[in-house]
């Protein structure tokens, strides 16, 4: 069963970067930081945090039987699945899938069945600490981290025949698409920022 992944970019960035966090406050720079760009001393430092997202794509489909929510509530799952498998190779398109499992249904449903698929996604999160120094942005460290992010198991067709390749392909596209064009999917880079201070600034920005 696949379950809706943990942000780990940003679990990692509360457990790295908390003793910072307690004695940030809310201030956010002028303008986007650009290092070596201009800035004023009064600035002091940030962090700055850009995550990109690529689009989701097919990590797995399952054909199950009319009303199955999860393919591990079905005993002939196992098999269905090395079928499944057994025909593909690389990383498989909604084309492929919906061409394999067209193969492979009559084997194991005599009636029409459900379509789910599971989805997966790259995050790559890069965080920078950085100063302004003599009215100059400058690095002082930069870790970077990447993740896959997989989905839960989605409805793609309900009571569909699963011999038909070509309607099998559109189906399992057509839960991809709607899922790339949700505002959480954008593939455009994002940026935040927290303000640092240390305790001898007593809490001032």
């Amino acid at each position: 069963m696949h379950r809706l992944s943990l942000n780990i970019p940003q679990l990692l960035f509360v457990l790295i970067f908390l003793p910072f966090a307690l004695l940030a406050d809310t201030q956010q720079p002028g303008a986007p930081i650009t290092i070596g760009g201009t800035c004023s001393d009064s600035d002091g430092s940030y962090l700055w945090i850009t995550t990109t997202k690529t689009p989701w794509s097919v990590q797995d489909v399952a054909a199950v039987p009319s009303g199955t929510v999860d393919p591990g509530q079905w005993s002939n799952y196992p098999s269905f699945r090395t079928s499944l498998w057994a025909g593909l190779s690389g990383n498989p398109d909604a084309n492929a899938f919906g061409q394999r499992i067209a193969d492979i249904s009559p084997s194991y449903f005599s009636n029409p069945g459900d379509l789910l698929v599971a989805l997966k996604r790259t995050i790559s999160t890069t965080t920078r600490n950085v100063t302004c120094q003599a009215g100059t942005w400058e690095v002082d460290s930069t870790a970077s981290v990447t993740n896959e992010d997989d989905s839960d198991w989605i409805p793609a067709a309900n009571s569909v025949d699963l011999s038909d390749g070509a309607n099998d392909t559109v189906k399992i596209q057509d839960a991809l698409d709607l899922l790339n064009g949700q505002p959480g999917a954008s593939t455009a880079p994002t940026d935040g920022y927290v303000h640092l201070e240390t305790a001898s600034q007593g809490g001032q920005p």
